[in-house]
């Protein structure tokens, strides 16, 4: 006998799809699909839906697999041409099935030998094709499934695909199944413990703040919200930029450092940096300086030795990597090694509020182990940047609308 699941179609109905879930958990917990789904209008603003869900249960069903292999195996031996040598070995074997006495060595014997040896051969060939054949058959479900697919919705690349499979399969019968609602209801609290972020992080205990990233991934702003997140605990604030390439640059810092009322100053070179440190550090006695860097095209050498050049004058006590959350996981971890020279503590992910796909996230946190600080999700300099939780991330991750990813 062995367990096999079996399709039964049965009707729900509730007030809401959440509830018509929670009777059909109610039911069974084996995998279910819905094939109709209808609508009620109840008065003026109530509904009542109703599904017919086909639920998979498990049943006892006598397995003939074995008794087919082990006919198949028999019948390939016997239906072999009989020559007249084969016709008085069989002969012999039924004088052994009746109860005949022979030698205990004889040349018939050892082709009986032969024979079942075979058999025992062919039954393991079969079964090893029978458990390859089954685990290609899963591994194409899986490929399909809900799973897989709300995987890759969000951008998560194969690697990591197959490595959220493996833990799924350890949580689900057959994760191929499993209903997208219990996925996410799973998902969330194990993402959050894989992913690195700092909760121990203090802005405050750094002196030296600089950023580097890319041109327009948004370095200038987030510099500023950064500084008025200091400004919010009492706490003195100077700015520098060594931005001088891109045109309005200047002028759009300015306008920053004058709502908050800092001073800004204008660094063109590695010399005139370490002059605009001295002065903020000794005349202006400032507590936190924040340096803008040049943004520029990484994946050159010439720009990351202009940056290594700003960067070693100053020495900041906290380096952070600024890039937005469409960037490609790829693009960041080519330019990393770039600046293997200058040390970066830390992430901040900018314009999180421009994508969903943070899938290209996760991959940068698990190859690089930095933590994530900052993250940013709009243009206001006193409300939009924050400190992300893992839970926060995770369900950001899984989205509210859980069925949208499957469109």
């Amino acid at each position: 006998m062995g367990k096999h699941l079996v399709e039964k179609m049965e009707i729900f109905k509730a007030n809401s799809k959440r509830e018509i879930h929670k009777k059909i958990r109610l039911v069974t917990n084996e995998p279910y699909r819905i094939t109709d789904e209808r609508v009620t209008k109840l008065g003026m603003f109530k509904k009542q839906y109703e599904v017919t869900a086909v639920i998979m249960s498990e049943v006892a069903i006598a397995d003939g697999r074995m008794d087919f292999q082990e006919t198949f195996a028999k019948s390939v031996v016997k239906n072999r041409p009989k020559t007249d040598d084969l016709l008085k070995k069989e002969k012999l074997l039924e004088m052994l099935a009746s109860g005949a006495e022979l030698a205990t060595s004889t040349p018939l014997l050892e082709e009986r030998k032969t024979q079942e040896e075979e058999l025992s051969a062919m039954r393991q060939e079969l079964a090893a094709l029978n458990r390859e054949l089954a685990v290609k058959m899963r591994e194409e479900r899986e490929q399909n499934s809900d799973f897989v697919k709300f995987l890759k919705s969000r951008g998560i690349s194969d690697t990591y695909v197959a490595d959220f499979m493996q833990a799924g399969r350890k949580q689900f019968k057959q994760v191929e199944s499993a209903h997208l609602d219990d996925i996410a209801d799973w998902f969330v609290p194990y993402l959050s413990g894989k992913l690195a972020l700092e909760d121990m992080f203090d802005l405050s205990n750094h002196r030296i703040i600089s950023l580097i990233g890319q041109t327009g991934v948004g370095k200038t702003t987030t510099l500023v919200k950064l500084g008025w997140q200091l400004l919010k605990q009492n706490r003195t604030v100077g700015f520098i930029t060594t931005d001088t390439f891109r045109s309005g640059a200047v002028e759009q810092f300015q306008g920053y450092a004058d709502k908050l009322d800092v001073e800004l100053i204008v660094a063109t070179s590695p010399a005139e940096l370490e002059e605009a440190v001295q002065y903020m550090t000794y005349v202006s006695g400032v507590d936190h300086i924040l340096i803008d860097t040049v943004g520029r095209n990484y994946l050159a050498e010439e720009s990351v030795n202009e940056i290594a050049a700003y960067t070693n004058v100053v020495h900041p006590d906290l380096t952070c990597f600024t890039f937005s959350s469409g960037m490609k996981s790829a693009d960041v971890m080519s330019i990393l090694p770039k600046l293997a020279e200058i040390p970066i503590d830390g992430f901040i992910i900018t314009k999180m509020d421009e994508t969903t796909r943070i899938g290209d996230l996760y991959t940068v946190m698990q190859e690089t182990n930095l933590p994530v600080l900052y993250m940013t999700d709009g243009q206001n300099i006193t409300e939009n940047i924050f400190r992300p939780k893992s839970r926060w991330l995770a369900e950001r991750f899984v989205g509210t609308d859980r069925r949208q990813v499957l469109e």
